[in-house]
């Protein structure tokens, strides 16, 4: 490999660095919630922000973080459709997002 393309790989991982930092500043802003959440449940990003109500905060209109498709996968809003139930890493992510979700409802209850 050449110093140039090594150079560019470099500077394209500095990139994207930078922009998981932003959109994870982004989604913290736009839940506050988030800062006053237990540590434990800090501890795992794939879920960001997720609710019963609303979507992880990596999730965009063109991208769902659980299906990992153009479609939502939320448990709560339809969960997964019959033709993902085929892919295994799509239905441990769903799993472990349901388990996130009664996770976070249970530290809810006083």
């Amino acid at each position: 490999m050449s110093d140039e393309h090594k150079a560019k790989m470099r500077a394209g991982r500095e990139r994207a660095a930078a922009e998981r930092k932003a959109k994870a500043i982004i989604g913290i802003s736009k839940h506050p919630e988030l800062l006053n959440m237990p540590k434990k449940l800090k501890a795992v990003p794939e879920f960001l922000g997720i609710t019963k109500t609303d979507c992880p905060v990596g999730c965009t209109f063109e991208h769902c973080i659980i299906t990992g498709g153009p479609y939502c996968g939320h448990p709560c809003k339809g969960g997964i459709q019959p033709a993902q139930m085929q892919n295994r890493e799509t239905v441990e992510r769903y799993n472990r997002a349901r388990k996130h979700l009664a996770h976070v409802e249970l530290d809810k209850r006083p």
